[in-house]
C-alpha cells in the first residue's frame, strides 16, 4: 500500500516538473524575445536622436548665420547713420 503511494507521488511530481519545464522554455524564449525587441528599441531610439541632434545643430547654424548676417546689417546702418547726422 506505502509502496503504491509512494509511486503515485513520484507519478504526480514528474508530471508537475514536466509541466514546469515547459513554462520555464516558454519564459526563456518570451524573455530572448524582449531582448531582440530592446535592441531594436534602443537602434530605432538612437537614430531618433541622432536625426534630432542633427536637425537642432543645423537650426543653431543657421540661427547662427542669421545673426551675424542681421548683426552685420545693423552695422552697415550704423554707418549710414552717423554719416547723414
Amino acid at each position: 500500500m506505502i509502496n503504491n503511494q509512494l509511486w503515485s507521488m513520484v507519478n504526480k511530481l514528474q508530471v508537475e516538473l514536466s509541466e514546469c519545464k515547459e513554462r520555464l522554455t516558454r519564459l526563456e524564449e518570451e524573455v530572448s524575445s524582449l531582448k531582440k525587441h530592446k535592441v531594436e528599441f534602443e537602434k530605432s531610439t538612437d537614430e531618433i536622436v541622432r536625426t534630432i541632434l542633427v536637425g537642432i545643430e543645423q537650426e543653431d547654424a543657421a540661427k547662427g548665420s542669421a545673426k551675424e548676417e542681421n548683426e552685420e546689417e545693423m552695422g552697415d546702418n550704423e554707418d549710414d547713420t552717423s554719416s547723414a547726422v
